[in-house]
């Protein structure tokens, strides 16, 4: 995800993160129980701080 445009004037506008909250508000609704999201670290200070995501220790292998 990404936020912008017009939206992105002026920046930390908390835009962002009232998205990531909204999404998950709907999917707990919907049944949802985990929600994984991949990001560069320099986003690591939005997803852990200001959209509350916990750090996972994961693996990834590559099939193709």
């Amino acid at each position: 995800m990404t936020v912008g445009g017009a939206w992105r004037s002026p920046p930390r506008q908390g835009v962002g993160s009232r998205v990531v909250t909204a999404l998950i508000l709907d999917l707990r609704e919907a049944g949802i129980e985990w929600v994984h999201v991949d990001h560069e670290p320099h986003l690591e200070g939005f997803y852990r701080g200001a959209c509350g995501f916990g750090f996972t220790r994961a693996g990834l292998p590559h099939l193709g």
